[in-house]
């Protein structure tokens, strides 16, 4: 009931400081600001973006070595096959 019978300036400034709290995500202020920066990797990794795509390429590359196994012999091409794979490679 208290509420309903502030001056509506206070209510205003109510607001005001709460969003000066909450802050803005695009200029990185208040609590939302810190949240950005948490989760942005340009702050807390070396090479930002790119770094974070490299070491995620080479786990999934890891992983698919893992997953694939050891060669045996029973896993190379026939050998018609791998004539047709040897042209292809030196036209390129």
């Amino acid at each position: 009931m208290f509420l309903c019978m502030r001056k509506p300036e206070e209510k205003s400034e109510m607001w005001e400081r709460l969003s000066d709290f909450v802050g803005s995500f695009s200029q990185r202020t208040g609590l939302a600001g810190l949240l950005v920066n948490a989760l942005d990797l340009d702050t807390w990794l070396p090479g930002g973006r790119y770094a974070a795509f490299t070491l995620a390429l080479i786990a999934l590359a890891a992983k698919m070595a893992v997953a694939g196994g050891i060669v045996t012999a029973s896993d190379n091409a026939p050998s018609a096959l791998r004539s047709k794979l040897r042209r292809a490679i030196r036209k390129r």
